[in-house]
Protein backbone atom coordinates (compact mmCIF):
# COMPACT_ATOMS: atom_id res chain seq x y z
CA UNK A 1 0.00 0.00 0.00
CA UNK A 2 1.82 3.32 -1.47
CA UNK A 3 1.36 6.85 0.64
CA UNK A 4 -1.61 7.84 -0.91
CA UNK A 5 -3.61 4.73 -0.14
CA UNK A 6 -2.73 5.05 3.54
CA UNK A 7 -3.36 8.94 3.62
CA UNK A 8 -6.78 8.28 2.43
CA UNK A 9 -7.70 5.48 4.90
CA UNK A 10 -5.72 7.38 7.68
CA UNK A 11 -6.69 10.52 7.43
CA UNK A 12 -9.53 10.87 5.30
CA UNK A 13 -7.87 13.10 2.91
CA UNK A 14 -9.65 12.28 0.21
CA UNK A 15 -12.90 12.66 1.09
CA UNK A 16 -12.53 16.05 2.55
CA UNK A 17 -11.13 17.31 -0.48
CA UNK A 18 -14.57 15.82 -2.33
CA UNK A 19 -16.32 17.92 0.77
CA UNK A 20 -14.86 20.92 0.30
CA UNK A 21 -15.63 21.18 -3.37
CA UNK A 22 -19.46 20.30 -2.33
CA UNK A 23 -19.56 22.81 0.43
CA UNK A 24 -17.26 25.50 -0.79
CA UNK A 25 -18.90 28.82 0.43
CA UNK A 26 -19.03 31.94 -1.96
CA UNK A 27 -17.13 34.68 -0.84
CA UNK A 28 -18.53 37.77 -3.05
CA UNK A 29 -16.12 39.88 -1.05
CA UNK A 30 -12.68 37.90 -1.31
CA UNK A 31 -9.85 39.88 -2.77
CA UNK A 32 -9.64 39.79 -6.23
CA UNK A 33 -13.48 39.54 -7.20
CA UNK A 34 -15.85 36.72 -6.28
CA UNK A 35 -14.25 33.63 -6.21
CA UNK A 36 -15.71 30.30 -4.10
CA UNK A 37 -13.64 28.58 -1.18
CA UNK A 38 -12.88 25.46 0.16
CA UNK A 39 -11.33 24.26 3.37
CA UNK A 40 -9.12 21.74 3.88
CA UNK A 41 -8.39 18.90 6.13
CA UNK A 42 -6.11 21.24 8.20
CA UNK A 43 -8.51 23.89 8.60
CA UNK A 44 -7.22 26.45 5.44
CA UNK A 45 -9.28 27.64 3.36
CA UNK A 46 -8.06 27.62 -0.10
CA UNK A 47 -9.70 28.67 -2.94
CA UNK A 48 -11.36 25.77 -4.84
CA UNK A 49 -9.04 25.89 -8.07
CA UNK A 50 -6.25 25.23 -5.63
CA UNK A 51 -7.80 22.04 -4.00
CA UNK A 52 -6.30 19.55 -6.56
CA UNK A 53 -2.62 20.99 -6.15
CA UNK A 54 -3.09 21.00 -2.75
CA UNK A 55 -3.80 17.96 -2.46
CA UNK A 56 -0.74 16.67 -4.55
CA UNK A 57 1.53 18.77 -2.06
CA UNK A 58 0.13 16.81 0.80
CA UNK A 59 0.62 13.27 -0.82
CA UNK A 60 4.30 14.25 -1.60
CA UNK A 61 4.97 15.91 2.12
CA UNK A 62 3.59 12.20 3.19
CA UNK A 63 6.00 10.19 0.88
CA UNK A 64 9.32 12.22 1.34
CA UNK A 65 8.51 11.67 5.16
CA UNK A 66 7.93 8.25 4.81
CA UNK A 67 10.54 7.78 2.29
CA UNK A 68 13.01 9.28 5.12
CA UNK A 69 11.62 7.53 7.46
CA UNK A 70 12.68 4.17 5.27
CA UNK A 71 16.07 5.24 4.54
CA UNK A 72 16.78 6.13 8.23
CA UNK A 73 15.88 2.70 9.38
CA UNK A 74 18.17 0.97 6.16
CA UNK A 75 20.89 3.44 7.50
CA UNK A 76 20.89 1.87 10.93
CA UNK A 77 21.03 -1.68 9.44
CA UNK A 78 23.17 -0.98 7.11
CA UNK A 79 26.01 0.71 9.87
CA UNK A 80 25.44 -2.43 11.46
CA UNK A 81 26.06 -4.61 9.12
CA UNK A 82 29.45 -2.98 7.98
CA UNK A 83 30.78 -2.68 11.03
CA UNK A 84 29.85 -6.77 11.30
CA UNK A 85 32.09 -7.57 8.11
CA UNK A 86 35.08 -5.22 9.27
CA UNK A 87 38.09 -7.10 10.43
CA UNK A 88 40.58 -6.54 12.96
CA UNK A 89 43.13 -6.89 10.48
CA UNK A 90 41.88 -4.58 7.94
CA UNK A 91 41.70 -1.52 10.80
CA UNK A 92 45.07 -2.28 11.30
CA UNK A 93 46.21 -2.11 7.06
CA UNK A 94 43.79 0.19 6.09
CA UNK A 95 45.76 3.12 7.77
CA UNK A 96 49.06 2.55 6.07
CA UNK A 97 47.64 3.21 3.01
CA UNK A 98 46.16 6.61 4.57
CA UNK A 99 42.36 5.90 5.60
CA UNK A 100 42.10 7.78 8.37
CA UNK A 101 39.18 6.82 11.20
CA UNK A 102 35.98 6.41 11.83
CA UNK A 103 36.11 2.73 9.78
CA UNK A 104 35.40 -0.93 10.13
CA UNK A 105 37.79 -2.29 7.96
CA UNK A 106 35.50 -4.06 5.20
CA UNK A 107 36.85 -5.61 2.62
CA UNK A 108 36.42 -5.03 -0.94
CA UNK A 109 35.17 -8.22 -1.70
CA UNK A 110 32.39 -8.04 1.31
CA UNK A 111 31.51 -4.94 0.08
CA UNK A 112 30.62 -6.16 -3.32
CA UNK A 113 28.62 -8.54 -2.08
CA UNK A 114 26.81 -6.24 0.16
CA UNK A 115 26.14 -3.75 -2.98
CA UNK A 116 24.42 -7.16 -4.79
CA UNK A 117 21.78 -7.52 -2.14
CA UNK A 118 20.80 -3.48 -2.19
CA UNK A 119 21.75 -2.85 -5.63
CA UNK A 120 21.22 1.07 -6.26
CA UNK A 121 19.61 3.72 -3.32
CA UNK A 122 21.12 6.89 -3.72
CA UNK A 123 18.83 8.24 -0.68
CA UNK A 124 20.95 5.73 1.82
CA UNK A 125 24.37 6.46 -0.44
CA UNK A 126 23.88 10.23 0.67
CA UNK A 127 23.50 9.00 4.51
CA UNK A 128 26.10 6.81 4.35
CA UNK A 129 28.42 9.74 2.75
CA UNK A 130 27.33 11.80 5.67
CA UNK A 131 28.35 9.73 8.82
CA UNK A 132 32.00 10.36 7.94
CA UNK A 133 32.53 6.71 8.17
CA UNK A 134 35.44 5.54 5.55
CA UNK A 135 33.92 2.20 5.05
CA UNK A 136 30.15 3.46 4.55
CA UNK A 137 31.61 6.30 1.91
CA UNK A 138 33.41 3.81 -0.43
CA UNK A 139 30.41 1.75 -0.14
CA UNK A 140 28.00 4.83 -1.04
CA UNK A 141 30.25 5.16 -3.89
CA UNK A 142 28.81 2.09 -4.49
CA UNK A 143 25.20 2.63 -4.36
CA UNK A 144 24.59 6.04 -5.40
CA UNK A 145 22.66 6.74 -8.57
CA UNK A 146 24.82 7.64 -11.52
CA UNK A 147 21.79 9.51 -12.74
CA UNK A 148 21.20 11.60 -9.75
CA UNK A 149 24.91 12.96 -9.61
CA UNK A 150 24.73 16.88 -9.84
CA UNK A 151 27.36 19.07 -9.72
CA UNK A 152 26.79 20.29 -6.62
CA UNK A 153 26.66 16.84 -4.79
CA UNK A 154 30.03 15.57 -6.98
CA UNK A 155 32.10 18.90 -5.95
CA UNK A 156 31.03 18.44 -2.18
CA UNK A 157 32.04 14.70 -2.28
CA UNK A 158 35.23 15.13 -3.29
CA UNK A 159 36.12 18.41 -1.02
CA UNK A 160 35.61 15.00 1.27
CA UNK A 161 38.27 13.10 -0.15
CA UNK A 162 41.18 12.17 2.66
CA UNK A 163 43.09 9.24 0.76
CA UNK A 164 43.91 7.60 -2.98
CA UNK A 165 41.35 4.61 -1.72
CA UNK A 166 38.42 6.66 -1.42
CA UNK A 167 39.06 8.48 -4.60
CA UNK A 168 39.59 5.62 -6.42
CA UNK A 169 36.26 4.26 -5.86
CA UNK A 170 34.73 7.66 -5.89
CA UNK A 171 36.07 8.14 -9.65
CA UNK A 172 34.55 4.96 -10.19
CA UNK A 173 30.81 6.45 -9.46
CA UNK A 174 31.73 9.91 -11.65
CA UNK A 175 32.85 7.87 -14.25
CA UNK A 176 30.00 6.38 -14.33
CA UNK A 177 27.54 9.89 -14.34
CA UNK A 178 27.22 12.19 -17.48
CA UNK A 179 30.14 14.96 -15.88
CA UNK A 180 33.07 12.19 -16.21
CA UNK A 181 34.57 14.65 -19.05
CA UNK A 182 33.72 17.47 -17.44
CA UNK A 183 34.76 16.78 -14.29
CA UNK A 184 38.08 15.07 -15.65
CA UNK A 185 38.94 18.67 -17.51
CA UNK A 186 38.28 20.12 -14.19
CA UNK A 187 39.69 18.27 -11.75
CA UNK A 188 43.21 17.45 -13.27
CA UNK A 189 44.10 21.15 -12.61
CA UNK A 190 42.68 20.68 -9.16
CA UNK A 191 45.74 21.69 -6.13
CA UNK A 192 44.18 18.97 -3.73
CA UNK A 193 46.03 16.02 -3.98
CA UNK A 194 43.18 13.45 -4.14
CA UNK A 195 40.73 15.71 -6.43
CA UNK A 196 43.53 15.78 -8.96
CA UNK A 197 44.40 11.61 -8.76
CA UNK A 198 40.47 11.80 -9.30
CA UNK A 199 40.59 13.73 -12.53
CA UNK A 200 43.27 11.32 -13.99
CA UNK A 201 41.85 8.59 -13.21
CA UNK A 202 38.33 9.81 -14.69
CA UNK A 203 40.73 10.17 -17.97
CA UNK A 204 42.13 7.04 -17.70
CA UNK A 205 38.68 5.55 -17.57
CA UNK A 206 37.51 7.67 -20.33
CA UNK A 207 40.80 6.32 -22.56
CA UNK A 208 39.50 2.62 -21.78
CA UNK A 209 35.83 2.90 -21.66
CA UNK A 210 34.49 6.14 -23.98
CA UNK A 211 34.22 4.81 -27.64
CA UNK A 212 32.81 8.21 -28.49
CA UNK A 213 35.72 10.10 -27.98
CA UNK A 214 38.94 10.10 -30.69
CA UNK A 215 42.16 8.77 -30.28
CA UNK A 216 43.32 12.25 -30.81
CA UNK A 217 41.79 13.53 -27.85
CA UNK A 218 44.19 11.87 -25.69
CA UNK A 219 46.94 12.67 -27.14
CA UNK A 220 47.72 16.46 -25.66
CA UNK A 221 47.32 14.32 -22.16
CA UNK A 222 50.30 12.54 -23.13
CA UNK A 223 52.13 15.56 -23.82
CA UNK A 224 51.13 17.33 -20.49
CA UNK A 225 51.66 14.34 -18.66
CA UNK A 226 55.15 13.95 -19.53
CA UNK A 227 56.02 17.72 -18.74
CA UNK A 228 54.27 17.22 -15.65
CA UNK A 229 54.38 13.86 -14.16
CA UNK A 230 57.37 14.46 -11.94
CA UNK A 231 56.60 17.58 -10.23
CA UNK A 232 52.74 16.61 -9.62
CA UNK A 233 51.73 15.65 -6.23
CA UNK A 234 52.56 11.89 -5.00
CA UNK A 235 48.98 10.03 -5.55
CA UNK A 236 48.51 12.14 -8.50
CA UNK A 237 51.78 11.02 -10.44
CA UNK A 238 50.86 7.49 -9.68
CA UNK A 239 47.05 8.39 -11.36
CA UNK A 240 48.98 10.10 -14.37
CA UNK A 241 51.53 7.34 -14.78
CA UNK A 242 48.12 4.79 -14.55
CA UNK A 243 46.74 7.13 -17.14
CA UNK A 244 49.53 7.23 -19.64
CA UNK A 245 48.74 3.16 -19.33
CA UNK A 246 44.81 3.27 -20.32
CA UNK A 247 45.68 5.66 -23.14
CA UNK A 248 48.48 3.55 -24.69
CA UNK A 249 46.47 0.05 -24.72
CA UNK A 250 43.65 2.33 -25.87
CA UNK A 251 43.94 1.19 -29.68
CA UNK A 252 47.13 0.16 -31.47
CA UNK A 253 47.24 3.53 -33.06
CA UNK A 254 47.97 5.30 -29.41
CA UNK A 255 50.13 2.86 -28.68
CA UNK A 256 53.50 3.74 -29.59
CA UNK A 257 52.63 7.70 -28.62
CA UNK A 258 51.82 6.25 -24.86
CA UNK A 259 54.92 3.72 -25.01
CA UNK A 260 57.34 7.00 -26.44
CA UNK A 261 56.11 9.37 -23.81
CA UNK A 262 56.37 6.82 -20.98
CA UNK A 263 59.97 5.53 -22.06
CA UNK A 264 60.59 9.58 -22.10
CA UNK A 265 59.19 10.10 -18.43
CA UNK A 266 61.51 7.09 -17.55
CA UNK A 267 60.89 5.84 -13.84
CA UNK A 268 57.71 7.14 -11.57
CA UNK A 269 58.98 7.41 -7.86
CA UNK A 270 55.59 7.59 -5.77
CA UNK A 271 55.37 6.43 -2.13
CA UNK A 272 53.39 3.76 -1.20
CA UNK A 273 53.87 4.09 2.73
CA UNK A 274 54.48 0.83 4.58
CA UNK A 275 52.62 -1.07 2.32
CA UNK A 276 53.68 -3.74 -0.73
CA UNK A 277 52.14 -1.55 -3.52
CA UNK A 278 53.81 -0.29 -6.48
CA UNK A 279 53.85 1.85 -9.13
CA UNK A 280 54.37 0.21 -12.37
CA UNK A 281 56.72 0.59 -15.35
CA UNK A 282 54.33 2.05 -18.27
CA UNK A 283 56.44 1.22 -21.45
CA UNK A 284 56.46 -2.56 -20.84
CA UNK A 285 52.54 -2.53 -19.41
CA UNK A 286 51.37 -1.34 -22.27
CA UNK A 287 53.23 -3.67 -24.77
CA UNK A 288 52.27 -6.65 -22.50
CA UNK A 289 48.67 -5.84 -22.58
CA UNK A 290 48.57 -4.99 -26.14
CA UNK A 291 50.28 -7.98 -26.76
CA UNK A 292 47.94 -10.10 -24.64
CA UNK A 293 44.65 -8.27 -26.56
CA UNK A 294 45.98 -8.98 -29.90
CA UNK A 295 46.52 -13.07 -29.14
CA UNK A 296 42.86 -12.94 -27.88
CA UNK A 297 41.55 -11.38 -30.75
CA UNK A 298 43.36 -13.73 -33.15
CA UNK A 299 42.08 -16.22 -30.99
CA UNK A 300 38.94 -15.61 -31.40
CA UNK A 301 39.05 -15.05 -35.04
CA UNK A 302 40.53 -18.13 -35.78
Amino acid sequence: MDARERARQQLHVTPAYQRAHDHAQFDPASQGGARYWGKLPDGRHVPIERLEEEKQAYYAEQDRLEREARTAMTLDATLAQLEALGTEQNRTVYPRHGVKVPLFGVSFANLKALKKEIQTDHDLALRLWATGNHDARVFATMIADPAQAGESLLNAWAADLDNYILADSYSAYVGRTEHARTAMLRWIDDAREFVGQTGWNLLAGLALNDTDLPDSYFVPFLMRIERSIHDAQNRVRHAMNQAVIAIGTRSDGLEPKAVAAAERIGTVEVDHGATGCTTPEAAPYIQKARAHRRAKEAKASA
